[in-house]
């Protein structure tokens, strides 16, 4: 693949994956979530979307560093973003699906700590 295809691609996925994670962080911000809701844990997909679009976004901007290594970098960073937000949605009393998503985001983390461990060897 040539030079400029390859910043085309990565300049594409770092901006779909800002969009994404800036849309779910603005939904979240301005949905009404009450006691009940909250305690459904119906706000975890935003937390999984949110991180979802950092790792797109991490995974264009160090694409250039090969796609294996991106692919691991961006586990991590959408891993963190999903887990640390769903954590703190944890100790702030929502329950339900937001226990799946810091799961969901620690095995991401998890699974691209060990990546990066065993493509660096």
């Amino acid at each position: 693949m040539n030079k400029f295809a390859r910043l085309a691609i990565a300049t594409a996925l770092v901006v779909v994956g800002v969009s994404l994670a800036a849309f779910y962080a603005l939904l979240f911000t301005i949905a009404d979530c009450g006691a009940d809701c909250q305690a459904r844990g119906e706000r975890a997909a935003v937390y999984a979307l949110v991180g979802v679009g950092i790792g797109l976004a991490v995974f264009g901007a160090t694409l250039g560093k090969g796609a294996a290594r991106a692919a691991f970098l961006a586990l991590v960073a959408g891993g963190l973003a999903c887990s640390g937000w769903s954590l703190m949605a944890l100790a702030t009393g929502e329950n339900g699906w937001v226990w799946a998503a810091a799961g969901v985001g620690l095995a991401a983390v998890a699974t691209g700590v060990l990546g990066l461990r065993r493509s660096e060897a």
